[in-house]
C-alpha cells in the first residue's frame, strides 16, 4: 500500500491535499537518527506491517460509506461513521471523538479515506512506539498538537495549551494548581512575553506556540509525558487475539464485537464510554422485528445435567466475598464465569426444575425480593446484592435462608453482561429451587432478544458453535419459565409487564402448558377461535400494543381504571410489573393499584436517566395490613456531597456502563420522560405501601442508597463494605447514617 501524509497548514489555511510519500525524504528525516530505530519510514517503525493494514482496512470497511462509482470517489468515514466505529470498538471517551476526528483528517475535506485513517489509527495505537527524534515521535507530535488545536487557529491558545500541561502532568491538580502549573510551564518554555523585563498580565503576557514550537518542545524534552497523548483507548490494527484459524489456513474469523485488547489506563478523569445517547440519535422502534428462525440444533437435554449443582455452587461461591471480586468478568471481555458446557448444564437443570411449576406460581409468601427488569447489567444486581444481603446461606452475611427472591423477567438483551447475570439467576435456582422464582419477561422471547442483544454476545463471547448452542439452550429454558405469581392471593405479579384487555381472569393464564412457545405477529394464526383466543393473549402480553397490527384485533394493555376493575373482578389489591422505566426506579399509582418496577441504572445511558429499585414484601403482623412493600432504591451519585444533598448523576454525567445502543427502546418503556428529566429524584422519600385487606395505601420511608460496584472510573460515592443495615426491613435511617457506615 501507499502510505501517505498530510503536512499540517499554516493558520488559518484550509491546505489543498498535498500528498508527499513517507521514506528518507527531509521533511521527515530525523534531524538524531537514535540507535533505537533504525526504520526507514513511519510504518516500519511503529511496527505495523500488512496485518496490521489488513486489520485496520477491515474494521474501516464495516462502516465506511461506499459511494459506489460516482466520480470514482474511494469508500470514506464521514464524522457520522466515523463516531460509530469509535464507539462499537469502544476505543475512545466519546467527548474525545470530534478531536480526534480533525485530527486524522490531514486533507481538511470532513472526511476520512482509508490511508487517512491507517495512519491516525497507527499514531495513536496504544502499543506503538514514541521515539522523540524520529518518524513516530515527528509524526505523533503532529497529531498530538491537531488533537489539542481546538480551535482550528494553528496555534495552542492558553486554554488549549493548559489542556496539554494537565494531561501530560503525573499527577492529579486542582484548578489553581493547574493554572500556576501552566503558566511556570509557559515561563520554562519562553512562552511568556515581558514587558519592561517582567510579565504584566499573565494571560495577555502568553504567546501560543504553533506546531514547529510545539515539536521543538517535544523533541528536545522541555515538555515531557506527552507520550500518553493522543492515545486510543483500544487498537483498531492489531488483530484480534481470540480469532480462530480455519482448517490451517490463513483464514480467520470475524467476530462479531471484536473486544480485542487490554484497556489502555488513561491519566485523566474521563474513561472511554458512551455518553449519553439521545433518543432521536437511535434507529427507531416502529416496526415489528422480524421473527427469528427456527433452530435447527438437536440440543441435548441431558449435558451437564449431573454437574449442575456443583457447577451452581461454583459460580455462586463468589457471592460470599464482601467485594464479590470473583464475580467480576475479564477486562478482556471474554466470559470466565462458567464454561459453554457448564451453562447448557445450568439450563438442563433449571428446565427440570421450572417444568414443574405452575405458569401462575401461587404459592408465594414473604418475606420476600422481588427484582425488576436487569438487561444484562451485572454491576446494578451485584449493587442490589450488596446493600441488602446476597443469596448465601451465612446468616451473618446472607438472607437466603429465610427470604424468597421473584424475579420478573428481562434478563438480557441491551446490556453487557447478559451471560452472567442468566448464569447465576440460573445458578441460583439451581441450588434454591424453593427459595427462587424466574417469571418470563418480554426479552425471554427469541424473536426479541435474537436481534437486541443476547445471540450476539453469546456467539461473540463464546464463539460461533458454542455461542449458538448455548443461546438454544438460554430459550429452552425461558420457554419452561412461569408467566406470573401471586403473593398470598393479594399481589399479581407479572413476568411479561403487559395487563392486556384480552385477559379477563388470571386462569386464562394457568391454562398455558411448558415449554410454551411465544408465536410472532406475522405468523399465520390458528384457524380454530379458541386457540386465535389463546395466542392473541400472549401476543398481546409479549408485544408492544403499538406494534401490533391493527388486523390482528388486538387491543391496546390496560390502564388506570382498567387496572382497578380487574384487581376487584379478581379480588387483587395490587399489581407488579416490570416492563415500564419509572424514573425513580419503582412508581405507584393509588387509583390503579398498579406499582412499576426497574432493577437497572440509566436505562441504555439515554439522556433521561433512571434509578434502579428492588422491592422488599414483608408480613405486618402487628397491625390490619396482609403486607407491607418497602422500596430500596438505588443511584450513581459523583461524591458523598452529591449523596448527602440527594443530588443522584444522570447518565449524561456518569460514565456509561452500557454498550452503545443503535435501536430505541421499545415503545411504551418510558411513560413520563418529562417529569424525569426536569425534575430528578433527589431527596424525596421513598413510599411505603401498605396491602390491607381490601385496598393499599403509601406511606413514606428514607431515599436512595448509592450504587456501590461502578465500572472503570464511574465517579460513585465511595462506600465501606459494611451493610447498612445488619435486618433487610430496617431502612436506611439517614443519608448521612449511610455515607457514615
Amino acid at each position: 500500500a501507499s502510505h501517505t501524509l498530510m503536512p499540517t497548514p499554516k493558520r488559518g489555511e484550509r491546505s489543498a491535499a498535498m500528498v508527499v510519500p513517507i521514506g528518507r525524504d527531509s521533511a521527515y528525516n530525523p534531524p538524531v537518527e537514535l540507535p533505537s530505530s533504525s526504520a526507514s519510514n513511519f510504518f516500519e517503525e511503529a511496527a505495523a506491517g500488512s496485518a496490521e493494514e489488513a486489520e485496520c482496512r477491515r474494521r474501516f470497511d464495516r462502516f465506511a460509506t461506499k459511494p459506489g462509482n460516482i466520480g470514482n470517489e474511494p469508500d470514506f468515514l464521514s464524522f457520522q461513521d466515523f463516531t460509530r466505529l469509535m464507539e462499537h470498538y469502544e476505543a475512545s471517551a466519546t467527548s474525545n471523538l470530534v478531536t480526534f476526528f480533525y485530527a486524522i483528517d490531514r486533507n481538511r475535506d470532513d472526511k476520512l479515506d482509508f490511508q487517512e485513517f491507517f495512519l491516525g489509527s497507527t499514531a495513536a495505537d496504544p502499543q506503538t512506539v514514541h521515539i522523540l527524534n524520529s518518524f513516530t515521535g515527528k509524526e505523533r507530535a503532529a497529531f498530538t498538537f491537531d488533537f489539542y488545536d481546538a480551535n482550528r487557529s494553528g496555534f495552542l491558545e492558553l486554554e488549549e495549551f493548559q489542556k496539554v500541561c494537565k494531561d501530560c502532568a503525573i499527577v492529579s491538580l486542582d484548578d489553581a494548581q493547574l493554572r500556576r502549573h501552566t503558566f511556570d510551564k509557559a515561563m520554562e518554555l519562553g512562552l511568556m512575553q515581558e514587558r519592561r523585563g517582567r510579565i504584566m498580565d499573565e494571560e495577555q503576557s502568553f504567546m501560543p506556540p504553533s506546531q514547529s514550537q510545539f515539536y521543538e518542545f517535544i523533541s528536545s524534552e522541555r515538555l515531557r509525558g506527552t507520550s500518553r497523548l493522543f492515545r486510543f483507548g483500544k487498537s483498531l490494527i492489531k488483530p484480534p487475539r481470540h480469532l480462530r484459524r480455519l482448517d490451517g489456513d490463513d483464514a480467520t474469523t470475524n467476530d462479531p464485537s471484536d473486544e480485542d485488547s487490554d484497556w489502555l489506563g488513561f491519566d485523566s478523569e474521563e474513561t472511554p464510554s458512551s455518553a449519553a445517547q439521545d433518543l432521536e440519535t437511535l434507529l427507531p422502534y416502529t416496526d415489528l422485528l422480524l421473527a427469528a428462525p427456527d433452530s435447527e440444533l438437536e440440543l441435548d437435554s441431558q449435558k451437564g445435567l449431573s454437574e449442575a449443582r456443583n457447577v451452581a455452587s461454583e459460580v455462586l461461591k463468589g457471592l460470599s466475598h464482601p467485594s464479590f471480586k470473583e464475580m467480576a468478568p475479564p477486562a478482556d471481555g471474554s466470559f470466565a464465569l462458567a464454561t459453554a458446557d457448564d451453562i447448557c448444564g445450568l439450563c438442563n437443570a433449571a428446565v427440570e426444575i421450572m417444568r414443574d411449576e405452575d405458569m401462575v406460581i401461587t404459592d408465594l409468601s414473604p418475606p420476600l425480593k422481588v427484582f425488576g427488569a436487569l438487561h444484562g447489567q451485572l454491576w446494578d444486581l451485584l449493587s442490589h446484592f450488596k446493600w441488602h444481603l446476597p443469596p448465601v446461606m451465612d446468616m451473618c452475611y446472607g438472607d437466603i435462608a429465610y427470604m424468597r427472591y421473584l424475579f420478573l423477567g428481562d434478563y438480557c438483551d441491551r446490556g453487557s453482561h447478559n451471560l452472567e447475570v442468566l448464569t447465576i439467576l440460573f445458578a441460583l435456582k439451581v441450588l434454591n429451587r424453593d427459595k427462587v422464582f424466574l417469571l418470563r419477561g418480554h426479552h425471554e422471547n427469541r424473536h426479541v432478544n435474537y436481534h437486541l442483544g443476547l445471540r450476539e454476545e453469546c456467539v461473540r463471547r463464546l464463539g460461533q458453535v458454542s455461542g449458538m448452542e448455548v443461546y438454544e439452550q438460554l430459550n429452552r429454558t425461558f420457554e419452561h419459565m412461569s408467566l406470573a405469581a401471586l403473593v398470598l392471593g393479594k399481589l399479581l405479579a407479572l413476568g411479561p409487564g403487559i395487563l392486556p384487555t384480552s385477559l379477563h381472569r388470571i386462569d386464562q393464564l394457568k391454562k398455558y402448558r411448558k415449554p410454551l412457545y411465544l408465536p410472532h405477529p406475522l405468523h399465520q394464526r390458528p384457524s380454530e377461535k379458541a386457540e386465535r383466543l389463546n395466542e392473541q393473549v400472549l401476543l398481546e402480553l409479549f408485544t408492544p400494543s403499538d406494534l401490533l397490527p391493527p388486523e390482528l384485533g388486538c387491543s391496546s394493555e390496560r390502564e388506570g381504571d382498567h387496572v382497578k376493575a380487574f384487581c376487584a373482578a379478581q379480588k387483587l389489591n395490587i399489581v407488579v410489573a416490570s416492563r415500564q422505566i419509572p424514573p425513580s426506579g419503582f412508581a405507584y399509582d393509588p387509583a390503579s393499584r398498579l406499582l412499576r418496577v426497574c432493577s437497572c441504572l440509566n436505562y441504555c445511558n439515554l439522556a433521561v436517566g433512571n434509578m434502579a429499585a428492588i422491592l422488599y414484601i414483608v408480613l405486618n403482623e402487628e397491625s390490619d395490613c396482609a403486607f407491607t412493600i418497602r422500596p430500596k432504591v438505588l443511584a450513581a451519585y459523583g461524591d458523598s456531597k452529591d449523596f448527602l444533598d440527594g443530588r443522584p448523576q444522570t447518565s449524561q454525567q456518569n460514565p456509561s456502563r452500557w454498550p452503545l445502543q443503535e435501536r430505541a427502546p421499545t415503545p411504551g418503556r418510558f411513560r413520563e420522560p418529562k417529569v424525569h428529566r426536569h425534575d430528578p429524584p433527589g431527596r424525596q422519600s421513598l413510599p411505603v405501601i401498605h396491602v390491607l385487606e381490601d385496598q393499599a395505601v403509601a406511606t413514606v420511608e428514607d431515599g436512595p442508597v448509592p450504587l456501590h460496584f461502578p465500572v472503570w472510573a464511574a465517579r460513585v460515592t465511595p462506600v465501606s463494605d459494611a451493610d447498612v443495615g445488619k435486618s433487610p426491613f430496617r431502612s436506611v435511617s439517614s443519608r448521612r447514617e449511610a455515607a457514615e457506615s
